[in-house]
């Protein structure tokens, strides 16, 4: 067996297991962050997506505004 049969972090037979409570992290991270800043808006013209790697997928850059407190 080789270690690419066996390990994955996302797909596959195996998963990540830190992935539900990262998810949950972000989940809270994000709540709190527009519960902080309601007027928060992102400039969706300036976001740039980062290049799409087999199951990676996310964000280089997310301008954003608000107010702060």
């Amino acid at each position: 067996m080789r270690v690419t049969d066996d390990v994955a972090f996302s797909v596959g037979r195996h998963r990540c297991l830190g992935s539900p409570p990262a998810r949950l992290e972000v989940a809270e991270m994000l709540a709190t962050i527009l519960t902080r800043c309601p007027d928060l808006t992102i400039d969706t013209a300036a976001v740039e997506r980062f290049p799409v790697v087999g199951s990676v997928h996310g964000y280089i850059r997310v301008p954003a505004t608000f107010t702060p407190r």
